[in-house]
């Protein structure tokens, strides 16, 4: 049982990978929705911010950016290192926080540096703590496992694109 649900799984994430790649079609359909920016590069968290403004962490342009009511943007943290990405976000009171890091995701712990960090009304950033260096102490995911089972075989893998790594 446990290997036919791992093999739908791989199916089903196949087809959904295969249809994202597929030729864009036009459609009539009009979206109930407004877009509030344009131009962003992998907005890939989004949180409320002050004065009914939206924060933007564009991860691998390594930015946090907010977007007022009438769609104007200001880049928040812009001294990222190169390739370093800006995650998670958020707010109290006129200080927001955000998460800086690099190395992320590649298998080996040493090479994760991350720091959460924060930016006050006048836009002085200071570090709070270095979470990195707690993930590799702690680990509080520990027992998670991302990706694909080892039950699942290198022929069903086959079909996955390179990032996300499946496994």
């Amino acid at each position: 049982m446990k290997k036919r649900l791992a093999l739908l799984a791989c199916i089903a994430a196949t087809a959904a990978a295969m249809a994202s790649a597929g030729p864009a079609s036009a459609s009539t359909r009009t979206h109930d929705y407004d877009v509030l920016a344009d131009g962003l590069v992998s907005p890939l968290h989004v949180a409320a911010g002050t004065g009914k403004s939206v924060l933007v962490s564009q991860d691998f342009a390594g930015k946090l950016t907010r977007i007022s009511r009438d769609g104007a943007t200001k880049d928040l943290a812009t001294e990222t290192p190169q390739g370093w990405e800006v995650a998670g976000s958020d707010t109290h009171g006129s200080t927001t926080y955000y998460l800086e890091s690099v190395g992320a995701g590649q298998g080996d712990p040493a090479a994760l540096h991350g720091y959460l960090k924060s930016i006050d009304a006048k836009g002085d950033v200071d570090t709070i703590a270095n979470f990195a260096d707690y993930e590799r102490r702690h680990n509080p995911d520990g027992d998670q496992r991302y990706g694909f089972g080892r039950d699942v075989s290198d022929q069903c893998l086959a079909g996955w694109p390179a990032f996300p790594p499946a496994k």
